[in-house]
């Protein structure tokens, strides 16, 4: 498709970011941030998909969305119901307008840019205290992010690599140009006791003697996801 994003319907960019950047609809959604059967109305022509252009072009074009789509209004311009999954309608919250990461305290963040053939680049960030609710979580949504590349098999075996920052502001690279495979990677955090930071800080300590990881924690873990190519070298553990 050689139109530039902007010009392109939004069943075209639905068609663009599904085939050639590998979204699932559900993904699409959530950058949307709708439910995925309005993705499925925009594909089946059940609706023109005019009032999420905008966030669709920034999609194609960035790998992300910050100018959320406006809610649609009736005649007297007030927001229209929707229907819950329970069968029951509510009125949603607007979501007009353009957003940015907001910290908030003991909660972990996390963000994804989509890259071209299934790539992608995740960004976690937790709290730095051990026992905070929202760093459980952070690992959580890194593993829950891991086990979805992993099962991902339209675009064939995939490869991650990691930046760590530690609390004091330390950056680091885990792994070399070719990446770990994503499979063997969930497996070196199995046995791990399915602690994802602790795998990372070890394969920190076992590259830079001078990081004392067990007293420093992690903070922010930046993954970045892309397809494996014939001839590409392997990396074993």
């Amino acid at each position: 498709m050689s139109r530039s994003p902007d010009k392109r319907s939004a069943l075209e960019l639905v068609n663009y970011l599904k085939h050639d950047v590998g979204l699932t609809n559900a993904e699409i959604a959530n950058e949307l941030q709708r439910d995925r059967r309005m993705v499925t109305k925009i594909i089946n022509g059940e609706t023109s998909g005019a009032l999420y252009q905008q966030a669709l072009s920034e999609l194609a074009r960035t790998g992300q969305v910050t100018h959320r789509p406006p809610r649609r209004r009736n005649s007297a311009g007030e927001i229209i119901r929707v229907r819950t999954k329970g069968g029951e309608t509510r009125v949603p919250e607007e979501t007009a307008g353009r957003y940015v990461p907001q910290p908030k305290r003991g909660k972990f963040e996390s963000k994804t840019t989509y890259l071209r053939e299934g790539g992608r680049q995740i960004r976690v960030a937790f709290p730095k205290t051990k026992s905070a609710k929202g760093r459980q979580a952070g690992v959580e949504e890194l593993m829950h992010q891991a086990r979805a590349i992993a099962k991902g098999q339209r675009w064939g075996q995939r490869r991650v690599k990691f930046q760590v920052t530690y609390a004091n502001g330390r950056v680091q690279e885990i792994g070399s140009k070719a990446g770990y495979q994503s499979s063997d990677f969930l497996a070196q955090v199995h046995n791990h006791q399915g602690d994802a930071l602790s795998w990372l800080a070890t394969q920190s300590s076992d590259r830079y003697i001078d990081l004392d990881t067990s007293a420093t924690p992690i903070t922010g873990v930046t993954m970045t996801v892309w397809q494996a190519r014939d001839g590409e070298p392997d990396f074993s553990f």
